[in-house]
């Protein structure tokens, strides 16, 4: 773990890099249409003690800049390089506006395709023949 430190008059402000990985997952859970990507087993842990809510975002940090490699899932159906370059940018604001760290990079790796399987719609034939 290392830490960015910003020294004041008053003394230290230290920023590790957990702070920044939570910062854009947190961005990434807000923005429709994507989620971070964890292998199955990191998932069923992650909901049993709800730790591991980063994995998926790895950082490289100096004393001003950092960069970001964001692993995600695509909900099936979104253009994938829309979200991907709205995310960038969501990811980029909120952790520049947070820290005061300059973000050099969010690269954005598609690991996946989230199939939410949604429940069947009724024929309006079917639908009418069950109510009579």
């Amino acid at each position: 773990m290392s830490e960015n430190t910003v020294y004041t008059e008053t003394g230290a402000v230290n920023i590790s890099d957990e702070v920044v990985q939570t910062i854009a997952a947190m961005a990434i859970r807000e923005t429709k249409g994507v989620a971070l990507a964890t292998s199955l087993a990191d998932g069923l842990v992650e909901k049993i003690v709800k730790k591991g809510l980063n994995k998926g975002v790895k950082i490289e940090m100096t004393e001003k800049e950092v960069s970001l490699d964001v692993h995600i899932l695509v909900d099936y159906g979104v253009k994938i390089q829309t979200v991907a370059a709205e995310l960038q940018e969501v990811v980029k604001c909120n952790i520049e506006t947070m820290t005061d760290l300059t973000v050099t990079a969010v690269n954005m790796y598609v690991d996946g395709i989230n199939y939410v399987k949604e429940p069947k719609k009724e024929a309006p034939a079917e639908a009418e023949a069950e109510q009579n």
